[in-house]
């Protein structure tokens, strides 16, 4: 705008100098017109360059503002993808640990019943055994030549057979004995048999 008026102001001052061309004046007020007319267009020509220089020192601030903005855009894009790829890790290392965690459990729960499998038939084998070993240590204790195997596998023997053993506890090797000469009970009127029943 300001190099428009330039022109603008350049053609006036020629079309001034050249209307008082017409009159006769002395070569000193045509001097003086030239002087004035050049002092007129550097003054212009001066404040035309005063705002350029205010123009593109604002346009230069302008330009500065506008790329720390956009530089700290960047940045705050950059951090923001940083925090997003972390919380990323973060749940794909959670997802792997609780698939482990997951695949752990279903281990677990497929051989914890096979290790109380295991358990009860082992603890069944050896309630089972225990028994027979001890009668064969017995039996070979009674089978042996000497007296005091003998005598030891004889109170053994006793003991195991016993109906009040002195030393094991009557339930050790079985539940409680049935009376060998316990009573029948009575019977009852409407049991009794008939007097025609055969023998």
């Amino acid at each position: 705008m300001a190099e428009k008026l330039i022109p603008i102001a350049l053609g006036l001052l020629l079309l001034g100098i050249l209307a008082n061309g017409g009159c006769e004046d002395s070569a000193s007020q045509q001097d003086e017109r030239l002087h004035s007319a050049n002092q007129a267009a550097i003054e212009a020509q001066r404040q035309q360059n005063q705002l350029v220089a205010a123009q593109s020192q604002v346009l230069a601030e302008n330009s500065q503002r506008i790329t720390a903005a956009a530089d700290a855009v960047l940045a705050r894009e950059h951090q923001i993808r940083q925090d997003l790829n972390q919380q990323q890790t973060r749940i794909d290392t959670g997802r792997a640990d609780l698939e482990k965690e997951r695949q752990l459990i279903a281990q677990q729960r497929h051989r914890d019943p096979l290790v109380a499998a295991a358990l009860q038939s082992v603890g069944l084998w050896l309630a089972c055994t225990t028994p027979l070993l001890f009668g064969f240590y017995v039996l070979r204790l009674m089978f042996n030549q000497e007296a005091e195997h003998a005598e030891l596998a004889g109170f053994l023997v006793s003991e195991l057979t016993s109906d009040q053993p002195r030393i094991l506890p009557a339930a050790a090797f079985g539940p409680p004995r049935i009376e060998r000469y316990a009573s029948p009970p009575p019977h009852l009127p409407e049991d009794a048999p008939p007097d025609d029943a055969p023998f």
